[in-house]
């Protein structure tokens, strides 16, 4: 992986990793049932097209 990258967040993708992570300035984001879906069918996209693989959330 490069140390100097710009992107917070890239992975070295043929490891395992445990991440976590919080909302800027721990705003409400989940209280709107809007924004939960946009969240939901963003990690739906992604675990289909095999990018990612949730295991749990909390």
């Amino acid at each position: 992986m490069n140390l100097l990258h710009v992107r917070q967040g890239q992975m070295e993708t043929s490891l395992y990793y445990f991440y976590t992570d919080t909302i800027h300035d721990f705003k409400h984001l989940l209280a709107d049932d809007d924004c939960k879906r946009i969240c939901i069918d963003s990690w739906k996209y992604l675990t289909e097209k095999n990018l990612i693989r949730i295991y749990g959330f909390v």
